[in-house]
């Protein structure tokens, strides 16, 4: 089974690989075509780069959040003596 993680890795690569044809075939427009070919693949290598990061970052999160609580569990709970009862 496909993991929704490496099909959005392989749609990110994807993406990155139109990217760079878009400024291939830009260098050999004129001006005008050749400005608007960068700024698109600009766009789509920011667009990449960003998601990429924040997606580094969530997981990391994650596993710090992940671990602040394993270690809360790990403490050791020491047992409250129980009131006296009253008279």
């Amino acid at each position: 089974m496909v993991s929704l993680m490496s099909v959005s890795e392989a749609l990110l690569l994807i993406a990155l690989a139109a990217a760079y044809v878009v400024i291939y075939l830009a260098k050999r427009e004129d001006k005008v075509l050749k400005l608007t070919g960068y700024v698109i693949a600009g766009f789509i290598i920011g667009v990449v780069i960003a998601y990429m990061s924040a997606n580094i970052w969530l997981q990391s999160q994650m596993c710090s959040a992940k671990t602040r609580y394993y270690q809360r569990m790990m403490q050791p709970r020491l047992m409250q003596p129980l009131p006296a009862p009253k008279r």
